[in-house]
């Protein structure tokens, strides 16, 4: 027994650590219904945070112009800093980097004001034990997330005959390929910094509230946001991998509905885009031949 474990190799290592994360999953569910977070009814008892008292058509408007703000600064960076022909230069990775860029360098400080004018200043959206909350709950949704992603991808082998690529993103495939040079630094911060400030401002904060102040239903509310969320996702990941993503939704939305704070959801959402970064780079994950 001693032998073995001393001639196990680093990748046999991660594989047994990755069985043990997906194990934990139900455990952590267990736990999630024995605090009443989960449970049936748990919103009646603790009804969530409401981070904004704007009516949710300003709210929704609030969200469709951070959405409208990144898509300008998409156009603005295929029209003024893409060599020409643009169309053909948007297929590179530098091409990717830059209009990623553009569309964050616009959209996080729309976004940003947009959040400060609803919830009515900073304090209101974030706390001091955010990174350390966020970063925890993170830790325990990961379990949850990693048992739905083998069963999708259990099902994805079983409907296609073949192993899917396990580097399921398109941007973590541009990074992992060239991961020293500025492009795939840029779309690293795009993904840990851009991406969660402007999603989780236009899912959580604009959309989630919305569709809670007009269902008056938080359980509907988190899962409608859950199913955008993900949705957004379709044509730029496989399909097995939408199922993860709408389940890592529903651990944003019950975090932000629960603190009520949207410094909550963003460090979740930056700690986990920057732990599938750290994976697809360093851990023994590589590419389908």
């Amino acid at each position: 027994m001693g032998e073995a474990a001393r001639t196990l190799s680093p990748a046999g290592w991660t594989n047994i650590t990755a069985l043990i994360v997906m194990l934990a999953g139900p455990f952590v569910l267990a736990g999630l219904v024995a605090m009443d977070v989960i449970r049936p009814g748990s919103f009646k008892r603790h009804k969530p945070v409401m981070p904004s008292e704007k009516e949710p058509v300003i709210l929704l408007c609030a969200g469709m112009i951070v959405f409208a703000s990144s898509a300008v600064g998409y156009s603005l960076a295929y029209s003024l800093a893409l060599p020409f022909p643009a169309e053909v230069s948007s297929l590179t990775v530098k091409g990717q980097a830059v209009l990623q860029a553009g569309s964050y360098l616009v959209g996080v400080p729309v976004a940003l004001v947009m959040a400060v004018l609803a919830c009515g200043g900073m304090r209101r959206m974030v706390g001091r034990w955010d990174g350390p909350i966020g970063v925890g709950l993170v830790a325990a949704a990961y379990t949850v997330v990693s048992a739905c992603s083998a069963i999708a991808v259990w099902a994805a082998e079983r409907l296609s005959d073949h192993a899917p690529n396990p580097i399921a993103h398109e941007t973590l495939r541009l990074i992992k390929d060239e991961p020293a040079s500025w492009p795939a630094i840029v779309m690293s911060a795009c993904a840990v910094i851009g991406a969660p400030i402007v999603e989780e401002v236009v899912y959580r904060l604009f959309l989630q509230t919305t569709l809670l102040k007009v269902t008056r239903s938080p359980w509907l509310s988190v899962i409608l946001t859950a199913a955008l969320f993900a949705g957004r996702h379709t044509g730029v990941v496989p399909w097995h991998a939408l199922p993860p993503l709408f389940v890592l939704g529903l651990a944003f939305g019950i975090a932000f509905a629960r603190t009520g704070r949207l410094g909550v959801p963003i460090v979740m959402h930056a700690a986990f885009n920057a732990g599938n970064i750290a994976l697809t780079l360093w851990g023994p994950i590589q590419d389908s031949p």
